[in-house]
């Protein structure tokens, strides 16, 4: 099976695109929080603030798996960088060894 070479640029940057999400839900999350929601009637009141609580957790989650595909494609872009690194490292060695 081939494999095929991804920048370790464009990982970072799809992980930094991630960001924009992540603030987004955070902030949707403490809106509807702050949001007075009161139905006014008890049972109506229950369903309410049980919808409120499944949403808000939908959204923590949401945020949590973002940050998280941030950090994994940072960590890939990283070992990706150091290993393109230790072959040019592994070229230039062979390349010299053959000069001599």
């Amino acid at each position: 099976m081939a494999t095929h070479r991804v920048d370790p640029a464009a990982l970072l940057a799809a992980g930094r695109a991630l960001t924009p999400l992540r603030e987004r839900v955070a902030g949707a999350e403490d809106d509807l929080l702050a949001a007075p929601l009161l139905a006014g009637e008890g049972v109506l009141q229950h369903h309410l603030d049980g919808w409120v609580d499944h949403v808000v957790d939908a959204l923590r989650a949401l945020e949590a798996e973002a940050a998280e595909q941030a950090l994994a494609l940072r960590g890939v872009a990283v070992d990706g960088a150091a290993a393109d690194d230790a072959a040019a490292r592994s070229l230039t060695a062979r390349d010299q060894e053959g000069i001599r």
